[in-house]
């Protein structure tokens, strides 16, 4: 059975992928001021999390555009398990169709995720000891995985303000 705050209305999704994309802004330049101060474990978990947030901005900016409401199954599938790899990929499959590029070569969705969770998270791994993944990298790759997030979610902000713009 459906709760009372769903369906979304397709009239209201609009309003949704505008705020989805100003979030991921937000997010996109925090990790950037963090990044200024040469810390980047958490930027580049902020700025996968940006990425998620436009895929998610334009699943619902797609959904307006066909004017079809979003039931609370649909839901669910963008914001509880497994949505973070869900995101990832179709956000993945919308910038290689804009742009014709695979921008997240030589990463898999799957490794980003574990970048992300690692920058966030302490974790406790299989053979006795605690994760310690970014204390390990050296920082010419934290370097670089951030400018490669970066360009991605820079892409990936383009695209979202593109498609809401031809929502107008």
């Amino acid at each position: 059975m459906e709760s009372s705050v769903f369906p979304i209305p397709s009239d209201k999704l609009k309003e949704g992928a505008q705020l989805c994309l100003e979030n991921a802004k937000r997010l996109y330049t925090d990790a950037y001021s963090l990044a200024a101060k040469n810390r980047y474990a958490t930027p580049i978990s902020l700025l996968i999390l940006c990425s998620e947030e436009v895929a998610k901005g334009l699943w619902i900016a797609k959904k307006c555009k066909e004017e079809k409401s979003i039931v609370e199954t649909e839901w669910r599938k963008w914001t509880r398990g497994g949505a973070h790899m869900r995101k990832l990929r179709y956000l993945k499959d919308a910038l290689k169709e804009a742009i014709d590029i695979d921008v997240f070569k030589p990463l898999s969705e799957e490794q980003i995720q574990t970048i992300k969770e690692f920058g966030l998270y302490i974790g406790w791994k299989k053979n006795s000891e605690w994760s310690e993944f970014y204390e390990k990298l050296e920082n010419e790759t934290r370097i670089s995985l951030f400018i490669m997030l970066l360009d991605i979610a820079d892409k990936s902000i383009k695209l979202l303000e593109s498609f809401m713009g031809r929502l107008a």
